[in-house]
C-alpha cells in the first residue's frame, strides 16, 4: 500500500512537471514578444533617458527568461530523477513478492516437514537457515525502499518549490508586460499628437510644401523602406546584426590593453547600440531640423 501511494504522488509530480513546463512555454512567450516588439523609431524620437529606461526594461525581460530556463531545466533533472526511482522502486517490489511467494512455499514445506518422521531433520534445518536468510534480504529490501520514499518525498517538496518560484516569476513578467503595454500605448499617443503638429507646421512653410512637392516620392520610398525593416523579420534581423555588432566590438576592446578591463557584458551592449542609434538619430535630427 505504502508503494502504491508513492506511486500515485510521483505520478502527480510528472503531471505537476508538464504543467509547470506549459507555464514556461508561456512565460517564454510572453518574455519573447516584447523583446522583439520594439520600435526603432519610438527611440528615435525620444531623449537618450527614456531609450536607457527601455533597455533597463529589455535587460530585465530577458534575465526573467534565463531564470525560467534554468528552473526548467532543473524541473526537467527533477522529473528523470522520479522515472529512475520508480522503475528502482517496480523491481523491489517485485522482488519482494516473488520473495514473499517464496517464504510462503518453504513455510508450507517446513510444517509438512514436520510432521515427518526424524530423518528430514537435516533437511528441516536447511530450509530454516534458508527462510532466516530470505528474510534477511526482504529487511534489506524493505530499508532501500524506505529511503527511496523518503528521496522521492524530498524531491517532490523540491519540486513544489520550484513550481512556486515559477508561477511568481510568471505573475512578475505579466506585470511588466502589463506596463510595457501601457508605455507603449502613451508613446503612440505622443508619437501622433507631435505628427499632427508636425502636420500643421508643414501647412504654413511654403518651403517645405515645395520641398514635399519635389521630394515627395523619395520621401515615402523611405517609409515604406523603414517600415518593412519594422516588421517582425525587420526586428528579428536587427536583432542578429545587433548580436554580431556586439561580438566585434568585444573583440575590438579586447584587443586593446586601455579598453580590455572594460569589455564586460553591458559596456558592450551600450557601445553596440549607440553606433546604431546615434547615426539614426543625428539623421533624424537633421531632417526634422529642416521640417519645422
Amino acid at each position: 500500500m505504502r508503494y502504491r501511494s508513492y506511486m500515485s504522488h510521483s505520478r502527480e509530480g510528472i503531471q505537476l512537471n508538464f504543467r509547470i513546463r506549459k507555464m514556461g512555454s508561456l512565460v517564454y512567450f510572453f518574455l519573447l514578444v516584447p523583446a522583439i516588439s520594439w520600435s526603432p523609431l519610438s527611440f528615435a524620437s525620444h531623449s537618450h533617458l527614456q531609450w536607457s529606461d527601455r533597455l533597463q526594461l529589455i535587460g530585465q525581460v530577458q534575465e526573467s527568461k534565463l531564470k525560467v530556463a534554468q528552473l526548467e531545466s532543473v524541473l526537467e533533472e527533477i522529473a528523470e530523477n522520479l522515472t529512475a526511482r520508480n522503475h528502482h522502486l517496480a523491481e523491489l517490489e517485485k522482488r519482494i513478492e516473488e520473495m514473499d511467494a517464496r517464504i510462503k512455499d518453504l513455510r508450507f514445506s517446513f510444517s509438512n516437514f514436520k510432521a515427518e518422521p526424524l530423518p528430514f531433520g537435516e533437511k528441516i534445518r536447511e530450509l530454516a537457515d534458508e527462510v532466516r536468510d530470505l528474510w534477511a534480504v526482504l529487511r534489506k529490501n524493505n530499508f532501500e525502499l524506505h529511503v527511496l520514499e523518503s528521496k522521492a518525498m524530498e524531491a517532490e517538496e523540491k519540486l513544489e518549490t520550484e513550481t512556486s518560484r515559477v508561477e511568481q516569476m510568471a505573475d512578475i513578467v505579466t506585470e511588466q508586460w502589463i506596463q510595457i503595454r501601457q508605455f507603449e500605448q502613451a508613446l503612440q499617443l505622443k508619437l501622433q499628437v507631435l505628427k499632427d503638429l508636425r502636420q500643421a507646421k508643414r501647412k504654413k512653410c511654403i518651403f517645405f510644401k515645395v520641398m514635399t512637392d519635389l521630394y515627395g516620392k523619395h520621401i515615402q520610398n523611405a517609409i515604406d523602406l523603414l517600415d518593412s525593416l519594422l516588421s517582425e523579420k525587420g526586428s528579428s534581423n536587427l536583432i542578429q546584426f545587433l548580436d554580431k555588432l556586439q561580438g566585434i566590438v568585444k573583440q575590438e576592446m579586447e584587443s586593446h590593453r586601455v579598453t580590455a578591463c572594460l569589455a564586460n557584458k553591458e559596456v558592450v551592449f551600450f557601445v553596440a547600440s549607440a553606433l546604431i542609434i546615434f547615426p539614426v538619430l543625428s539623421a533624424w535630427t537633421l531632417l526634422t531640423s529642416q521640417w519645422r
